[in-house]
């Protein structure tokens, strides 16, 4: 090797060297920078800026050279009208080296640990937390407007817990997430006047031990996430719900004039008996049932999603009510009535409305007095839903004897019932015994039980082997003609 090359090498190697103390130097200096108070406030600063919120760092604030150019800060409280909203033990922030050569902020990985934060939404569709970005008139931007492009590369949060509350007319509903991990790759918002959602784009995954939503939760959850600017965002959902598998996509809108969102979604073999312990907690049954759902939303002028539309389906075979025998009761129902048949109807296919309305009352004192067990040879329970309005196309079950339906309609909005009745029929599908409900789930009404006059004077033993034996021989309007067929 001659002399010239010896020469260079001997150059770049001490040049190697003094540029590591130059850095070594630059970290130490910046690092007992750091530690001012000065630097602390205006870390502080520059979320509390954006935000409607204080940022108050209890913790350390460090800056980091290697593999990235950053900044780590702990013990991070975010805190509104002197209440804690939001907490993290950890940020970091790396910065890509260009970030450093081209005098730019280059964002290439943001890593939250443990973070905890807490949001309400207001009747009018606010949030308590939002950007700073206003008008000139005061009112906040709800485009949120970005002046530049704002570059993620990754952005990762281990161990996440998220509160949202939502206030509405007919009372507070909550949404929790918890023990969330989640992975952005690719982040970006491109600077624009246009609705934020046109200008994200991001792919990434999402798990969480829990997803509730309200008194229900979706365990195991796991979830794909992709978001092409100006392309809808899909979002790929697996879980656990009522033991059952839970399989579904949900589909973000914002392409076009009016947002919307459309789910399409199944829960595969959800046991019977985990479903409705939500309204009998003691309640032992067997079976499993399954479930697929395809709905779509628009937004109203406050921010909700009331104009819903789409398709609802239960369907289940030889479901098992250990401690009740239905065919009995019904077969002494004249003189016993020990429980509604709004209940009965309640308790295996009105659903989430059925349960808001009876909170199972009426069947809990019927368990609790009766005995045996039911067979449900077959239940369906179909409904289509339109501007938020849900109408019984084919809610019955059949058991060994006799055929119960559901019929009228859900206002899912106003959340009230309309025309809605449970009814046992003859085989023709004609109201043998049927009982209205009116009013709205919170105050539901329940109006008298309505026989059909032969049937008052027919015999017990003709009666314990079904209402529908029962020889009506007057012409009759028949209310059911489903696909539940006659026991």
């Amino acid at each position: 090797m001659d002399g010239r090359r010896m020469g260079t090498l001997a150059a770049f190697a001490a040049l190697s060297i003094a540029t590591l103390l130059i850095l070594a130097l630059l970290a130490t200096a910046a690092l007992t920078f750091l530690q001012g108070d000065q630097y602390r406030e205006r870390f502080e600063g520059l979320v509390s800026e954006q935000l409607n919120a204080e940022l108050h760092l209890d913790g350390s604030l460090s800056l980091q050279l290697l593999p990235r150019p950053g900044v780590i800060a702990t013990d991070l409280v975010l805190k509104q009208n002197g209440n804690d909203i939001g907490h993290a033990e950890q940020v970091r922030i790396e910065l890509s080296w260009r970030s450093l050569l081209r005098r730019q902020l280059i964002v290439e990985r943001v890593h939250l640990q443990a973070p905890h934060l807490a949001l309400q939404r207001a009747q009018d569709g606010s949030l308590n937390l939002h950007m700073r970005q206003q008008d000139e008139a005061g009112a906040v931007d709800e485009n949120m407007a970005s002046a530049t492009d704002v570059s993620v590369g990754q952005l990762r949060i281990e161990d996440g817990h998220l509160e949202l509350t939502q206030q509405s007319r007919s009372g507070s509903h909550s949404l929790a997430l918890e023990e969330a991990a989640l992975t952005l790759k690719h982040f970006r918002i491109t600077a624009g006047d246009a609705p934020l959602p046109q200008r994200l784009a991001f792919n990434g995954e999402l798990s969480a031990a829990r997803l509730r939503v309200n008194q229900q939760a979706i365990t195991n959850l796991q979830a794909t996430l992709d978001a092409g600017e100006g392309q809808p965002a899909v979002i790929a959902v697996a879980g656990t719900l009522f033991d059952g598998q839970l399989d579904g996509e949900l589909t973000a809108d914002y392409t076009g004039n009016t947002p919307s969102l459309h789910a399409d979604f199944t829960v595969s073999r959800l046991a019977l008996q985990t479903f409705l312990r939500q309204l009998v907690p003691d309640l032992n049954a067997a079976g499993e049932l399954d479930f697929t759902a395809q709905l779509s939303s628009e937004p109203n002028s406050h921010g909700g999603w009331h104009t819903l539309e789409g398709q609802l389906t239960l369907r289940g075979e030889q479901l098992h009510l250990h401690g009740l025998d239905i065919d009995a009761e019904l077969a002494r129902y004249q003189s016993t009535q020990r429980f509604n048949l709004v209940d009965l109807g309640a308790l295996v296919f009105a659903g989430p409305a059925g349960i808001a309305a009876t909170k199972g009352a009426g069947f809990a004192r019927l368990l609790d007095r009766s005995g045996g067990e039911t067979v449900i040879q077959q239940l369906i329970s179909r409904w289509s839903i339109s501007q938020g309005i849900a109408r019984a196309e084919d809610v019955a079950l059949a058991t060994e004897h006799n055929r119960l339906v559901l019929l009228g309609e859900l206002d899912l909005h106003q959340r009230q019932f309309r025309g809605s009745e449970v009814a046992v029929v003859d085989p023709q599908g004609c109201a043998i015994i049927r009982q209205a409900i009116s009013g709205t789930f919170a105050e539901p009404e329940i109006e008298a039980v309505n026989y059909v006059k032969a049937l008052l004077g027919a015999p017990l033993d003709l009666l314990r082997q079904g209402l529908s034996l029962v020889d009506i021989k007057q012409p009759c309007e028949p209310v059911y003609q489903g696909s539940i067929a006659s026991p």
